[in-house]
């Protein structure tokens, strides 16, 4: 058995006056309008707001917790003191300029700072940097370096003793891959490894296979580390095992280009 949500269906409403304190929770307005109106306490938690029309409101102290917003106009609108975690946002202009780091048309005060509600806050912004508008925030953005840091009430209750050390090795897993390929959005960060890759090959030549003391040894390991690193070469003294692990770092450093090259081709 699947009993019924008790979701209630409003469509078609004009709210001709202010509303407060109010349980609008689990609706779904529908071509709902307002205009120059306050909402005060209204809890709209879980609700789904389609094709609405809100111009110049004023939302105080509402809570907007797993709401849904799609092909809705919040021009003007003001949100002070509300929640809006876990809320989504689909072709909805206010929020879409908010990203972006244009002068929004709206103002809103009180995003949650939680950064692994990011990508849940909105929708079009998923949608934006797929299309690499906001390729570079994607990759500076870290979920958990608050997770271990901050002193925000939020992650202190969420993050206590053996979760907060999860969180740090979280936060070197993210920076790790954005310093290898960007977290899978830089070829130029890929570039800079394999490069990496060229000399750490070059100097371990030269280390441990090689004269030390030579300025040639330097010279002829830097010329060789290339064909070393493609497989092309194959020294003589090296031992199995370090070669098995050029060929892997090889089959990953490919695996992570195709990757990369695949995602801008569909962005096309």
């Amino acid at each position: 058995m699947m009993p019924s949500s008790g979701r209630v269906l409003v469509t078609d409403v004009h709210f001709d006056s202010d509303v407060e304190r109010q349980d609008l929770s689990n609706h779904q307005f529908l071509r709902a309008i307002a205009k120059e109106k306050i909402f005060i306490g209204v809890d709209f938690k879980y609700t789904t707001f389609d094709a609405c029309y809100f111009r110049k409101c004023s939302f105080q102290s509402c809570d907007f917790t797993g709401c849904c917003f799609s092909r809705s106009n919040l021009v003007g609108s003001q949100f002070d003191n509300c929640k809006f975690n876990y809320a989504t946002f689909s072709d909805t202009p206010l929020i879409a300029r908010f990203l972006a780091r244009v002068v929004p048309v709206g103002k809103i005060s009180n995003l949650p700072s939680r950064e692994r509600c990011g990508p849940t806050i909105s929708h079009w912004e998923t949608l934006r940097r797929q299309q690499g508008n906001l390729r570079r925030a994607g990759r500076n953005t870290n979920p958990f370096a608050k997770s271990m840091e901050s002193n925000e009430s939020y992650y202190r209750n969420k993050y206590r003793g053996p979760d907060r050390v999860f969180g740090v090795f979280e936060w070197a897993r993210f920076r790790g891959l954005d310093f290898l390929w960007g977290n899978g959005e830089s070829v130029w960060k890929l570039l800079r490894f394999a490069l990496l890759l060229w000399l750490v090959v070059a100097l371990v030549h030269v280390l441990v296979f090689d004269s030390q003391c030579s300025f040639s040894s330097y010279v002829n390991a830097g010329i060789a580390s290339p064909g070393i690193l493609l497989g092309t070469d194959r020294p003589a003294e090296y031992p199995s095992v370090y070669v098995a692990a050029i060929t892997l770092v090889r089959l990953i450093m490919f695996g992570l280009f195709m990757s990369i090259l695949i995602k801008r081709l569909s962005r096309r």
